[in-house]
């Protein structure tokens, strides 16, 4: 296994989870 094939989905993980924590703090005004 490449270590790109591990970093890759990761990545792409934290820009969605940032993604919906910038829509949370929208919707509850945190």
């Amino acid at each position: 296994m490449h270590e790109y094939e591990i970093i890759e989905p990761i990545l792409a993980w934290r820009v969605f989870l940032k993604d919906v924590e910038e829509q949370l703090q929208k919707i509850y005004k945190i």
